[in-house]
């Protein structure tokens, strides 16, 4: 996902949150301190930033945008100082021992064992049945009144909480919403027929709403919004044209539409006109050198297909939801996957929709306090990356923000929700033709994709490393984790050099927190630096670097399960096909690798990658995509467990299940080593998900 070519619905479709609002939410997010934090209450002084005080926001606070709060009473940023408070519930301080088959995925490997012993939100112990019960039986405990219970699951399988290491929350939870957006999502919609029809009767029922409340008929232009269609899904491939969409509107209804990928978008001509675009040459407002902007090669007019940059520029007036449903939404979507078996999720674009305000609504939605029963509802663990776009402007002062962690919630530390990357884009969709690849797209033999960090706005310039390198080295010496999108090979490229470039730098500094690494209170922590997506004509010396930068890598891995055919017949060929997702090139090569769904761009299941990466077996047809590219399912559950946790630097907390470690797992009906791969994600179900020692889902 594009953070600019997301970025269409804007301000539009996110509800609106005061200045004050932002400001408040994003100075406790800054602080240095967690509220319930050992020390004890705080004093006031928690938004310090720079030397600045609360009553002085920081640059970040600054800049967010100014609009009338529409928040309720349920789910309005706090104002003010952040007071130490307690958490929402108190978890009993009993031990549970769980009896089943344990696949505790330490070191990556299932080492399976019989039981696990739980104390609060806490793994204890694990081993087998007598061992686990020696351990808690002898432990010394001060209080009185600790009790050890058991639970015994039978033949049932317990393993580490899944982790989702790329995710996009509120963009999930704003296309899922049927009043707002048309679904054109595969399998839904087949064809091209399919999708113009239910833009047909969206546009029919938007003008009866409209007549029903007795506007008129051409006084305002209504704006109706889709997403999800796919071309390279589709029967014959054909795009969304300006023609099409001009055919079943009208004078005063403009229509957008988000493809699939969310990297491309089409529009009819009454969206253009009420943006003042110029659709032919010489009309004002036409863009003659845009290359975002589809021409027609016989007198340049626009089509109404838009890549990259440009979809940035449509989707204006589309209306937002309140702040009180974006939580509800949100807070719908953390549930949904928690059903799922994500106890992790980490959202690869906060500010994709609206810069800092992002920010505000995600710590609204991980809010446990205005939750409707705290004491039952239970959300992932939530963290996430800025976009580059939403911090660009302070580059030239990274070096003197307060140091990442930004703390998502004011209830819980960083162990529950915060923020510390910074996310990149440097190519654009495989399937939308715009990934920057060596070798042309298949029938297209002059396109090469878009390298968004280039010399100048040609496509074919060459890339800009300089200017990269320069706006990553600062978020790097400032302790800021970097996540850089690169789904194809060129990109891919230019990632490893400009790594390897920033962390030599590093290596080799002394910082400004006065030595190698920083000392003290400022000590920075070293992150894996990630490259996502990773899906075309990567090579296995690229991997190979990779693994030498300490890099990780996370693979859409639906690429191959819902879009292999496509990628094969229509997008590059079957050769170049069979590669896509290199996972077992990364296993040989050493890499650190993980597997995530980009939600919206796919669905959020674990155990579906699990199959995928494990089988490569098609959606389509049925066969086997690129046989040697794929793993073992232990080694695939390392990739939804152990692995991102590691990427995430979380490693210490969860990805396994043992002593110390936080009591997040799964409760799955079946072993998954007993199961033929490609029939994993229908064969194993989810019984029961455990977040901190509390049940988060029950089937």
């Amino acid at each position: 996902m594009c953070g600019s070519c997301v970025d269409p619905l804007s301000k539009t479709l996110i509800p609106e949150v005061s200045t004050a609002e932002v400001d408040d939410i994003i100075v406790a997010s800054i602080r240095e301190q967690d509220p319930v934090a050992d020390q004890g209450p705080s004093t006031g002084q928690v938004g310090d930033v720079a030397g600045q005080t609360q009553d002085q926001a920081p640059g970040p606070a600054a800049a967010a945008p100014s609009a009338a709060s529409s928040a309720t009473s349920s789910t309005t940023a706090p104002t003010g100082p952040i007071k130490a408070a307690p958490p929402p519930f108190a978890l009993p301080l009993e031990t549970v021992i769980y009896k089943a088959t344990v696949l505790t995925l330490a070191g990556g490997k299932f080492n399976a064992t019989e039981a696990l012993a739980v104390r609060g939100d806490t793994v204890v112990a694990t081993g087998s049945v007598d061992e686990v019960r020696a351990a808690v039986g002898g432990a010394p405990s001060s209080n009185a009144t600790l009790s050890i219970r058991e639970v015994d699951y039978g033949n049932r399988v317990i393993a580490p909480g899944f982790i989702d290491p790329h995710v996009h929350l509120l963009m999930t939870a704003l296309t899922a919403d049927s009043n707002r957006f048309v679904n054109l999502t595969f399998p839904g919609v087949r064809t091209k027929e399919g999708a113009l029809e239910k833009l047909r009767d969206a546009v029919a029922e938007r003008a009866a709403e409209s007549s029903a409340a007795g506007a008129p008929a051409d006084k305002n232009v209504q704006w109706i919004a889709g997403y999800g269609f796919d071309p390279s899904l589709v029967a014959g491939h054909p795009d969304l044209t300006i023609d099409l969409l001009d055919e079943l509107s009208n004078d005063h209804t403009a229509i957008y539409v988000m493809n699939q990928s969310g990297h491309v978008g089409y529009v009819n001509s009454v969206a253009f006109r009420e943006l003042h675009i110029g659709t032919k040459p010489g009309e004002p407002g036409y863009p003659a050198d845009d290359e975002n902007f589809q021409k027609r090669a016989e007198d340049g007019a626009l089509t109404g297909l838009l890549f990259e940059d440009a979809v940035t520029a449509l989707g204006k007036n589309i209306s937002k939801p309140s702040a009180a449903e974006a939580v509800a939404g949100g807070r719908g979507i953390l549930q949904r996957w928690a059903s799922r078996g994500i106890t992790t999720a980490f959202d690869c674009g906060i500010g994709i929709l609206a810069g800092l305000t992002d920010l505000a609504l995600l710590r609204l939605i991980l809010d446990r306090s205005t939750l409707p029963d705290p004491t039952k509802t239970v959300l992932p663990r939530f963290h996430g990356a800025l976009t580059s776009q939403t911090v660009e402007s302070l580059v030239p002062v990274a070096d003197l923000l307060r140091l990442p962690p930004w703390h998502l919630t004011a209830d819980g530390g960083e162990s529950l929700g915060a923020v510390y990357g910074i996310k990149f884009w440097l190519d654009g969709s495989t399937q939308g033709f715009t990934a920057a690849v060596y070798e042309p797209y298949r029938d297209q033999p002059d396109n090469y994709g878009i390298l968004n960090f280039r010399k100048g706005h040609a496509l074919d310039a060459p890339p800009d490393d300089d200017r990269l390198v320069s706006l990553v080295q600062p978020f790097v010496r400032g302790g800021w984790q970097i996540v850089m999108h690169t789904n194809g090979a060129r990109a891919f490229d230019q990632a490893l050099r400009v790594y390897a470039r920033v962390l030599a730098a590093e290596a080799a500094a002394t910082d400004v927190f006065g030595g190698p690494g920083g000392v003290g209170k400022l000590h920075r922590k070293r992150h894996m630096h990630r490259l996502e997506h990773v899906t075309a004509d990567i090579t296995p010396a690229q991997l190979a670097r990779a693994a030498q930068l300490g890099l990780g890598v996370s693979h859409l891995i639906a690429h191959v399960r819902r879009w292999g055919d496509t990628f094969a017949n229509y997008v590059l060929d079957e050769q170049r096909a069979a590669r896509l997702d290199p996972v077992a090139d990364a296993v040989a090569a050493g890499v650190t690798y993980s597997f995530h769904s980009d939600s919206p761009i796919s669905e959020a299941n674990p155990l579906q990658y699990v199959e995928t990466a494990a089988s490569r077996v098609l959606e389509a047809t049925g066969a086997v995509l690129g046989a040697g590219q794929r793993i073992s399912v232990e080694q695939a559950f390392a990739g939804i467990t152990y692995n991102p946790a590691r990427q995430l630097g979380r490693l210490d907390e969860v990805g396994s299940l043992e002593p110390g470690k936080k009591a997040d797992f799964v409760v799955l009906d079946t072993d998954p080593r007993a199961v033929e791969a490609g029939k994993l994600a229908s064969a194993v179900h989810i019984q029961e998900t455990w977040i901190g020692g509390r049940l988060a889902f029950e089937a």
